[in-house]
């Protein structure tokens, strides 16, 4: 308004600010910015520190800030597919770490059973075991704990 009326923008005050230097608004510098862009020949803009803006540059600068808005958004959904896709692989990890621990825990299980059955044969039982597992490591056959035969 003020400038509408004439008032003049390269008035600096006693630390040698012009009002555009003044202002903290990034509103109130495209006020000033968007006067200088449709009055150009009225004042000396450079001196005053205000770079003119035009429609153009308007135009380009929402261009600009769209195109930021859209990469930002793909790059939080190609951030939240990666969260994704280690979470996946994390749980994988996890079912393949709690699969081990099932198998170990089964052939912890097996041995246990493998001991209390040797425990529980007579001493002439474990020497015919024995015997028998020889034979068949020496004949290429399966050798077979004592609970599966």
């Amino acid at each position: 308004m003020l400038l509408d009326n004439s008032a003049d923008p390269s008035i600096k005050d006693n630390k040698t600010k012009t009002p555009y230097d003044v202002t903290t608004s990034q509103e109130v510098h495209d006020v000033f910015r968007r006067f200088a862009g449709e009055n150009m020949e009225m004042w000396n803009w450079p001196a005053c520190h205000i770079s003119p803006l035009s429609d153009e540059i308007e135009q380009a600068k929402a261009k600009k800030k769209a195109e930021q808005a859209k990469k930002k958004k793909k790059n939080a959904q190609a951030k939240k597919e990666k969260q994704k896709e280690e979470k996946a692989i994390l749980l994988k990890e996890e079912e393949a770490k709690a699969a081990a621990l099932a198998a170990a825990k089964e052939a912890e299980e097996i041995k246990k059973q493998h001991i209390n059955k040797l425990k529980s044969m007579s001493d002439r039982e474990r020497r015919a075991f024995a015997a028998e597992q020889r034979i068949l490591a020496s004949s290429g056959g399966t050798i077979k704990c004592a609970l599966c035969q």
